[in-house]
C-alpha cells in the first residue's frame, strides 16, 4: 500500500497562508479603527474639559482667557503652525494649573518634521474676551457621516461641529447677516469633516441697548470668532 503523506501540498499551504493573511488584515483594520475611535473620544473629552476650565476662568475674572498669540488669531499647541511665539506649551494663558491641571494636546498630531502643520488643539478669543472658540483642528479620524450625503466625517448634526450652523434666523454662520456660509463651515469641506469645535460667549457691542444696530453688532462680533476663523 502506498504510504499516506503527512505533509501539506503547495496548494494547501497557499490556502492556509491566504487565510492567515486575511485574518491578519481584518484584525489590523479592526485594531486601527478602534484606536482612531478612542482618540476621537479623547479629543471630545479634552475639549469639554477645557471648556469647563475656560468658563471657570471667566466666572472668576469676568472675561475669557487670552491666547498666547494676538486676539482673533489661533493659539495652538507645540508642534502646530499656531504654536506660541515664545514656544511655551501654555497656548491658553493662565488657565493651568488653577482651572485645569495641564493643557491637553492632540493624541495624534502627526505633523511633518518640517513645513507647516495646520492641525492640533487651537484657541482664539476676541480682544475684550467676550467670545472664544476652541478646536481640535484637522485631526478627527473616525467619524462617520450620519446623513450619508458627503462621506466620512463630521457633519452639521454633530454635537462637536466646528461652526454654529442651524436653519433658523439666529444662526451665526448661515443667517442673513452672514451671507453665504464660509467655505470652512460647509459640510463637504475637508477641514469641517476632520475638526471638532466648541465656543462660548457673545460679543459686546460698541453701542448701547436700544440702538438700531445693537443686536446686529452682537451677531456680527460673535460671528467674527466662531465663523470667520479659517
Amino acid at each position: 500500500m502506498r504510504k499516506m503523506s503527512v505533509g501539506m501540498s503547495l496548494v494547501e499551504l497557499l490556502v492556509v497562508m491566504t487565510i492567515i493573511a486575511i485574518l491578519t488584515a481584518a484584525f489590523a483594520t479592526s485594531f486601527t479603527k478602534e484606536s482612531q475611535q478612542k482618540r476621537d473620544i479623547q479629543r471630545q473629552s479634552d475639549l469639554r474639559n477645557l471648556q469647563v476650565a475656560i468658563e471657570l476662568y471667566k466666572n472668576k475674572n469676568g472675561r475669557y482667557p487670552e491666547g498666547c498669540n494676538t486676539p482673533g488669531n489661533w493659539s495652538g499647541e507645540l508642534g502646530s503652525s499656531y504654536k506660541c511665539g515664545n514656544n511655551t506649551s501654555q497656548y491658553i494663558k493662565n488657565l493651568a494649573p488653577e482651572f485645569i491641571p495641564v493643557l491637553p494636546t492632540d493624541p495624534k498630531l502627526n505633523c511633518p518634521s518640517s513645513g507647516s502643520c495646520n492641525k492640533g488643539y487651537v484657541y482664539t478669543v476676541n480682544a475684550d474676551g467676550s467670545v472664544y472658540k476652541l478646536m481640535a483642528k484637522n485631526t478627527v479620524e473616525a467619524e462617520p457621516d450620519s446623513d450619508n450625503l458627503n462621506g466620512k466625517g463630521v457633519d452639521w448634526d454633530h454635537p462637536f461641529k466646528s461652526c454654529e450652523i442651524s436653519d433658523d434666523s439666529q444662526s451665526y454662520c448661515t443667517g442673513s447677516l452672514s451671507g453665504n456660509t464660509p467655505p470652512h463651515c460647509q459640510e463637504s469641506n475637508d477641514q469641517f469633516k476632520t475638526s471638532y469645535g466648541v465656543w462660548g460667549g457673545y460679543a459686546i457691542p460698541d453701542v448701547v441697548p436700544g440702538h438700531p444696530q445693537y443686536e446686529n453688532k452682537i451677531k456680527t462680533g460673535t460671528r467674527a470668532i466662531i465663523c470667520n476663523i479659517p
